[in-house]
């Protein structure tokens, strides 16, 4: 599997933070951390996204969040 880059969905900017995929589809990824943007000062957190649901929501290997 592919790294998975982060990016903020509102300025379409790198968040500079990237996700290797481990294969386990039901698994809680990087759960209670919190992300600043650097262009607009969005913070972003991740409760409860499963390894499954940022594949799904990934273009290439793009996810915005």
């Amino acid at each position: 599997m592919q790294q998975i880059n982060f990016f903020c969905s509102e300025c379409k900017k790198s968040l500079h933070i990237s996700y290797d995929p481990e294969g386990a589809e039901d698994k809680a990824v990087m759960e209670g951390i919190g992300v600043k943007c650097s262009n607009c000062r969005r913070v972003i957190r991740f409760h409860a996204y499963t390894e499954g649901q940022l594949l799904r929501m990934a273009r290439g290997n793009k996810v915005y969040v």
